[in-house]
């Protein structure tokens, strides 16, 4: 297990979590809004815990601590 880990905020379909375990870390967390996103990114990093949550709203305590956080831009205000 890699001493980097991630949580993504944002995580759509998993590209960006793709891309920090490609350069070694561990995605530990992967939060987005869209149920349709969390299962399409479940399938993509199935070792990753996964939230359909609004991300505004929630408390981020109930996270796991992780050592690198990602935030793509959200797509629901573009």
């Amino acid at each position: 297990m890699s001493d980097m880990t991630v949580t993504d905020l944002f995580c759509s379909a998993g590209g960006s979590s793709t891309g920090v375990v490609n350069a070694g870390a561990t995605v530990r967390m992967a939060l987005n809004h869209w149920k349709l996103v969390i299962e399409t990114n479940n399938m993509n990093h199935p070792d990753t815990d996964h939230d359909c949550t609004d991300i505004q709203a929630c408390d981020p305590r109930r996270y796991p601590r992780t050592t690198i956080l990602i935030a793509s831009p959200e797509c629901v205000n573009e």
